[in-house]
C-alpha cells in the first residue's frame, strides 16, 4: 500500500471511531492536542499523518494502533503490468490525482471496445472486483452501483472507457476534472 493510500485508509478508521464514540472534530482535536483547523485537515486528507499526530490522534481516541491499521489483505496497492508498461507517467500521476482527491477504496479505468473489455490499470482493486469489472459491462455496472461504486464513462463510435471509483466522494469539480482526463486518456491512446 502506498503513502497516500495508507494515509486515506487511516483517516477514515479515524473518522469512523470517532463517530462510533460520538466525538466531534474539536474534542477529539482538544484530547490529542492538536489544533482543530489541524485535524480537521488531517481527517479531511488535506494533511499527511505523521508518526507524532497519529500518536496523538489514537492516544486521544483510545484505540489500539492495531485496530485502525489495515490489514495484511488490504494491501492491495497495484497496477497491472501492461498499464505501466504502456501508460507515460502523466497520465499515471492523472489517475492518481483522481484516486486521492476522490478518497475512493479501489479505482481502475476499463475500455470496452469492440464489445472486448480490458482493464488498463487500477490501484487498490480487490480479485473479487477486478473479476467483476473484467465482466459485461453493462450488467457488472448495474450490479456494482448498488455496492457503492461510481462510473464516469466516456464514449466515441467504437468504444466505452470508463473509469471506475469504489466508495469514492465525487464533488461537481472533481467529476469535472475526471470528465477531462477522460477525453485525454481517450484522445492520448488513440482509443
Amino acid at each position: 500500500m502506498d503513502l497516500e493510500a495508507l494515509n486515506t485508509f487511516l483517516r477514515r478508521q479515524i473518522r469512523r471511531v470517532r463517530l462510533e464514540r460520538q466525538l466531534t472534530v474539536t474534542q477529539v482535536a482538544r484530547l490529542a492536542g492538536i489544533p482543530v483547523s489541524s485535524y480537521s485537515s488531517l481527517e479531511a486528507g488535506a494533511y499527511r499523518f505523521t508518526l507524532a499526530s497519529l500518536q496523538k490522534v489514537v492516544g486521544a481516541l483510545k484505540v489500539d494502533i492495531s485496530e485502525i491499521w489495515p490489514p495484511a489483505w488490504n494491501l492491495k496497492a497495484d497496477i497491472s503490468p501492461d498499464y505501466l508498461r504502456d501508460v507515460d507517467q502523466i497520465n499515471w500521476f492523472r489517475l492518481r490525482e483522481v484516486y486521492v482527491r476522490s478518497s475512493a477504496e479501489s479505482l481502475c479505468l476499463v475500455l470496452n471496445k469492440d464489445n472486448r473489455v480490458r482493464l488498463l490499470g487500477w490501484i487498490n482493486l480487490s480479485d473479487k472486483d477486478r473479476d467483476s469489472l473484467n465482466g459485461p459491462l453493462p450488467l457488472a455496472y448495474r450490479d456494482l452501483e448498488e455496492c457503492g461504486w461510481h462510473f464516469l464513462r466516456r464514449a466515441d463510435r467504437n468504444s466505452l472507457l470508463v473509469l471506475c471509483l469504489k466508495d469514492a466522494v465525487v464533488p461537481p469539480y472533481l467529476a469535472g476534472l475526471i470528465d477531462c482526463y477522460l477525453l485525454l486518456w481517450q484522445v492520448s491512446r488513440g482509443f
